[in-house]
């Protein structure tokens, strides 16, 4: 998927080419080199996922020679930039990012993985002594194992389900997933809420599960998955119609939808996250 800054981007350069016909406007008139990030959500064939990786297009211009890019903590690259100035942090970038050769305008695919926490993809064109600098910020998700099992779908039409794992969020509050919770890799986030009680089954904690995308496809369109309450944009539903559970030794109960689009769904019915220690 495009990135806003994508969308964002496409007016000014528009404008630029219309107002302009000095230097920069025609192809290698421009004698700074510049590098433009745009960034996609990676390919789950691939064996990547959204939650700590990316793909990158470096798209440089025609005075470029190389380009070096480096993940580094947001907050680290603001106390440098502070404390040494921009040019400063642009040559620290040099000396130890990854180094991509360019020869003039192109534009070259990269996966970046395994981003933990609030960080900043940061890359700098250069040719010679000139310099130019672009970044995007990226918060990648860090999570803890709790426990294996299995998830059991209980929809017509799909697979019984799958051996997966439940694991927890450490950097942001109340966010689970069921991770390989679908084929390809694909895992199932959810949160917990605040809302506790008991019944047949034991103590348990309401949970909320959004819009998640699945591997599944009808003619229609792709398949989603989230509960009731999410696809019939009605949270009142997930605390009394269709509430989802986690109970204390987390076998969870989800009241699943899964659509295709706000009037068209797949099927409905609870799934199951059953433990296996």
């Amino acid at each position: 998927m495009k990135s806003l800054k994508y969308l964002l981007l496409a007016l000014p350069l528009a404008l630029l080419g219309a107002c302009s016909a000095d230097e920069g406007s025609e192809p290698g008139t421009n004698p700074v080199p510049t590098v433009t990030l745009f960034h996609y959500t990676p390919d789950a064939e691939k064996g990547l996922n959204p939650d700590n990786d990316v793909t990158v297009r470096f798209a440089t211009n025609s005075a470029t020679t190389a380009v070096y890019y480096k993940v580094d903590l947001e907050e680290d690259m603001k106390a440098y930039i502070s404390s040494n100035g921009t040019a400063a942090y642009m040559q620290k970038i040099i000396e130890e990012g990854e180094k991509i050769e360019v020869n003039g305008a192109d534009n070259i695919d990269k996966d970046v993985t395994g981003i933990k926490g609030a960080c900043v993809l940061v890359a700098v064109a250069t040719n010679g002594g000139s310099h130019s600098m672009d970044s995007f910020s990226f918060f990648g998700l860090d999570w803890t194992s709790i426990v294996p099992g299995y998830i059991q779908y209980n929809i017509q039409g799909l697979p019984h389900g799958q051996n997966c794992e439940l694991q927890k969020c450490t950097n942001v509050e109340d966010l689970y997933r069921i991770k390989d919770a679908f084929p390809a890799g694909m895992s199932m986030k959810f949160t917990v809420t605040d809302k506790k009680g008991t019944n047949e089954n034991g103590n348990f904690t309401l949970v909320r599960v959004p819009e998640n995308e699945s591997p599944w496809s009808t003619s229609s369109g792709p398949v989603y998955v989230g509960d009731i309450a999410t696809w019939k944009a009605d949270d009142n539903l997930a605390f009394t119609q269709y509430p989802s559970f986690m109970y204390e030794d987390y076998f969870c109960e989800f009241a699943l939808a899964w659509y295709v689009s706000p009037t068209a769904y797949v099927g409905m019915n609870y799934a199951y996250f059953v433990p296996q220690e």
